[in-house]
Order: structure tokens, then C-alpha cells, then sequence
């Protein structure tokens, strides 16, 4: 469907009033401040709902954050995004649903792995909830969060993403990545997997996240060969990354927030636990897509001819089919 025109964006000069410590549900969240006085943890953005949770981990995402860009950062401030840092899903669903009265799927979710970000939006307000979970479920047990970086900068690009939809006059439920313009470039980059050698494209087999994901175990390729099975590399890039490039999950919410967490951190995280899918899906595969994020990364707007930013006002790679503005709004 389409978006609507976006508005002007303006932000506040004023610091936000501090927050206070919040219980529902027996969990309780009280606001983080850092010395740097920086957003989230300005004393009013960035809350840590357990205890015995340590100051290294809780930094880790704090400056994953704060080291966005600035008119990224300031953009998703603008929205009023709060982020949270829960010990695990449960009690993010325990706090949630308490604080915003009954379950509800902006703010809670029965399966979210390492991290959820809810959105909800009235006529001329709304709310983004970024969460952070210390402790994931992977294969049916409780690990670690191994990745909190990258964890963070996916779900901010969910609040990136949200914070687009919010900033329009109408169609506020719509963001970029559920855009018409942007589904259909998503069938251009995969008709552009052709070009690729299958053992260039998928390198290694997917980590424990990806399976968590829905990845099918395995590698494709075996020593430069392709092994028995794989011989589309659409099938197959939608076998090894579904969450992100097959049209039956959330098409494609997942794939758009991915690209931003490359340009926020690069490809593959901290311990490589997103190898094989950001390959598959950065700039220089997914070159459509890709441009069409690093557009809103740059100027918070899509390419085409009334972007004010010089550096991205289209147009689109030749291969991507000549979608509209507001078709990717």
C-alpha cells in the first residue's frame, strides 16, 4: 500500500524530563543515565528492568546507540523511542503488557529471540518501545545475548523505520519497508542473484541465530562446489535467510531493518553470527533495497527528485525498476 507525503521534521532543543522508576507485573524498570548526558541514557530514554546486570554489557548497547549517526540518532529521539534492557522476553512481556494494559503486539511479542521493538501511533503521537533482551532462547535453551551490538542496531532500525511512518500526515501504520516501491525492488534484487555464482553468494554454513531465524542447516557450498540441493539461488537465498528475503515473514520489515544495522555496524556482527545473511543482502547484491535505505540513512527521505540531499536524489541503480517516491514511503 501506499505511503503518505512526509512532514518536516523539527527537534526539540529541551531536555526531556528525567524519568522515573516504573513496576508492572513484578518487574520493575528504573532509567539509566551515563556520564555523557547523551540520548538514550539521558535519564528519560534508556531504562534497565533487572538486577545484577552488569555495566559493561549495559554499555555495549548504550553507545550501539548513541553511536549512530546524528541525524539518524536525532531523528529516532524525535519520535520520543525509549529503549529498554529486559533479562529475557518473558519479563519484557510481563513489563509490557502491565504498563500498556493487556497483551497487545506493539509492545509484547511470544517469540522475539534477542530483542523486540514495538510501535503504536495516534493521530499526532505514538510510541516506540525499543527492548533488549541480556538472555535469549536459541534452539530451545537459554543463552547469552551474543551480540548486543548488533541486537541493538536491528532494532533501532525497527524504531528508524517506525519513526518514518510516524513522521507522515496519514497512513502513520505504513512505514518504508512495507512500502509498495520497496516489495517490488526486493523482486528486482532477487532477480539479480542470477548474476552470482552460488559459492560467491553464500559463504558458510548459518550460525545458531539464523537457525533461530529459520535458516536451514548446512552449507551450500562444499571447497568451491555447490552441494546436492541447491541450485536456485533465489530458493535458496530464501531458504538461508528467510526472515529477511522470503515474502511469507513480514515481507519485508526484516530485510529493510537488516540493511540499516550494516551501515550501523557492518556486516556480520561481533561474532559473525550474521555472516551469511548480510552478505546476501548488502550492497552490491541487494543494490535496489540497499540504495533505498542508505537513502533514508542519509537524508530521512527516498531517492527521487525532491530530496533535498544532493547525494541521494536518485536515481536508482538500472537494474531496479522506476518506483515513485511515494511509493517507497
Amino acid at each position: 500500500m501506499l505511503g503518505a507525503l512526509a512532514v518536516a521534521v523539527g527537534f526539540s532543543m529541551f531536555a526531556a524530563p528525567a524519568a522515573h522508576a516504573e513496576t508492572h507485573n513484578g518487574i520493575t524498570c528504573a532509567p539509566y543515565t551515563h556520564s555523557t548526558g547523551d540520548y538514550p541514557a539521558d535519564a528519560s530514554h534508556f531504562q534497565i528492568c533487572f538486577n545484577n546486570w552488569t555495566l559493561t554489557r549495559v554499555n555495549v548497547a548504550y553507545f550501539a546507540a548513541k553511536g549512530l549517526p546524528s541525524n539518524v540518532r536525532n531523528f529516532i529521539e524525535s519520535k520520543g523511542t525509549t529503549y529498554y534492557y529486559f533479562k529475557n522476553r518473558s519479563e519484557m512481556n510481563s513489563f509490557m503488557t502491565g504498563k500498556y494494559g493487556g497483551s497487545s503486539t506493539h509492545v509484547d511479542h511470544a517469540a522475539a529471540t534477542c530483542g523486540y521493538t514495538g510501535y503504536s501511533f495516534a493521530p499526532f503521537t505514538q510510541t516506540i518501545t525499543v527492548t533488549i533482551f541480556d538472555e535469549c532462547i536459541m534452539g530451545g535453551i537459554t543463552v547469552s545475548n551474543p551480540d548486543l551490538r548488533k541486537v541493538v542496531h536491528h532494532e533501532s532500525g525497527h524504531a528508524f523505520d517506525y519513526a518514518l511512518a510516524a513522521n507522515k500526515l496519514s497512513n502513520r501504520d505504513k512505514t518504508p519497508s512495507a512500502s509498495s516501491g520497496y516489495a517490488q525492488l526486493v523482486l528486482d534484487d532477487k532477480d539479480d542473484l542470477y548474476g552470482f555464482a552460488m559459492c560467491t553468494l553464500f559463504q558458510g554454513a548459518p550460525s545458531a541465530y539464523e537457525l533461530q531465524l529459520g535458516a536451514t542447516p548446512g552449507a551450500v557450498c562444499t571447497g568451491g562446489l555447490v552441494n546436492p540441493g541447491y541450485t536456485d539461488q533465489v530458493d535458496t537465498a530464501e531458504e538461508k535467510a528467510p526472515y529477511f528475503v522470503a515474502p511469507t515473514i513480514n515481507p519485508y520489515q526484516d530485510l529493510f531493518v537488516e540493511q540499516f544495522s550494516i551501515l550501523a555496524g557492518g556486516v556480520g556482527g561481533q561474532n559473525g553470527d550474521f555472516t551469511l545473511t548480510d552478505n546476501i543482502i548488502k550492497d552490491g547484491r541487494f543494490d535496489c533495497t540497499f540504495y533505498v535505505v542508505q537513502s533514508y540513512w542519509h537524508s530521512l527521505n527516498p531517492p527521487g527528485p525532491s530530496n533535498p540531499n544532493p547525494n541521494w536524489d536518485g536515481p536508482l541503480p538500472n537494474q531496479c525498476t522506476a518506483v515513485s517516491e511515494n511509493d517507497l514511503k
